[in-house]
């Protein structure tokens, strides 16, 4: 297992989502990043893992090109650094850019989410638009896949975001919902309906041969497969497990949402990891008795925790959502060949142990899969 770090270098953006919790002008320093390296390590190292990965986070981190270069230097000559990511919203990739991202063989997570969630940001929306149209072949040339967050204002748009993602270029569109506590009984039934329509069109696409993979479905398929087949994992995410954020102060918390509120610092904890047994999904009291325990990782282990260290009843509810239909889906287009193909093509794990589970909604979905990965 390897081991997650944010690293962070800029607390600026030139976009600010409307959903996004980083505030400020903090920038990191050369010199501060090489002094909290053997900190890096040291965690890595701690946490039990071989090694680290790295996605260089903000802000939006292009503002930073010149420390971007200079981090990567260092990086490429530690040998337990074992892979470098990219997440940016596109809007400042140039050629240059493009080819040095390249050439250090850094992936990019690009995030965007649609031509409906442009309002309420620093750039105005015609001038995102505008200016990811002029990108789009730079885009493309580095990653067929987007990130695309869906929060309140903009959840009943999923079907707009999704045509125009589709007809961008994409096969991967990783919508994702945000897991704060900002969603009211009224923007969840905006969402339902809207992800049913989501679904309606996709299975449409996938009948036609377009095998596009949505986020929201394929976590829900592979969360499912996984629980069934290996059992549910101990962790909702690696937030005090197997990650940190790397800050631009070079202070190091266990993600940088927790940065932003000054706490979980895993500088003035002696073992940061020792909680871990308390932020398992699978002892969440709470979860004991939903029909989706056994595949559901829960959401932001932050919410969770200023929750009482339980999830969140509008989270519990958006993904029992996203499950249902996901089930739907399943059932729907499990004897399709472009869906079974492009479900296979997910699976990276062993489905020996893939068994018939006691809840009926899940015994049902496992009986579909069982057709699809037939």
């Amino acid at each position: 297992m390897l081991f997650n770090v944010e690293l962070v270098l800029t607390t600026t953006c030139n976009a600010a989502c409307p959903y996004c919790y980083v505030k400020g002008s903090e920038h990191l320093s050369i010199d501060t990043f090489k002094q909290s390296l053997s900190k890096v390590r040291a965690y890595t190292q701690k946490s039990g893992c071989d090694g680290y990965t790295v996605t260089f986070f903000g802000g939006e981190p292009l503002l930073r090109f010149d420390t971007l270069k200079a981090v990567v230097s260092v990086l490429k000559a530690d040998p337990m650094c074992q892979g470098l990511t990219l997440t940016t919203n596109g809007t400042l990739l140039t050629l240059e850019i493009r080819d040095y991202l390249k050439a250090e063989g850094i992936g990019i997570s690009w995030s965007f989410d649609g031509i409906t969630s442009t309002e309420s940001r620093k750039l105005k929306s015609g001038d995102i638009i505008n200016t990811i149209t002029k990108n789009k072949d730079l885009i493309l040339s580095l990653t067929h896949g987007c990130k695309a967050m869906v929060y309140p204002q903009n959840c009943g748009d999923l079907v707009q975001n999704y045509e125009f993602l589709k007809d961008f270029g994409l096969t991967d569109i990783d919508f994702s919902i945000v897991r704060d506590d900002i969603w009211c009984s009224g923007s969840i039934k905006v969402f339902r309906r809207s992800i049913y329509d989501l679904k309606r069109l996709y299975a449409r696409d996938i009948l036609n041969n377009l095998p596009i993979s949505i986020g929201f479905f394929r976590l829900a398929i592979l969360d499912t497969i996984i629980g069934l087949s290996c059992g549910k994992r101990e962790f909702s995410c690696f937030a005090g497990v197997n990650g940190c954020a790397l800050m631009p102060d070079g202070k190091i918390y266990a993600c940088e949402r927790f940065a932003v509120d000054g706490k979980f610092c895993y500088d003035t904890m002696s073992d940061p990891f020792k909680y871990r047994y308390l932020y398992n999904p699978k002892n969440y009291h709470k979860c004991r008795t939903c029909m989706y325990n056994a595949v559901c990782n829960c959401g932001c282990l932050h919410e969770q925790l200023k929750n009482g260290n339980e999830p969140l009843r509008c989270v519990c509810d958006l993904y029992k959502i996203i499950f249902r239909c996901t089930y739907d889906l399943v059932h729907e287009l499990a004897e399709n060949q472009c869906f079974r193909s492009l479900v296979k093509s997910w699976i990276k794990f062993d489905l020996s142990n893939f068994t018939k589970p006691k809840s009926p909604i899940l015994n049902n979905v496992y009986e579909d899969l069982r057709r699809v990965l037939a």
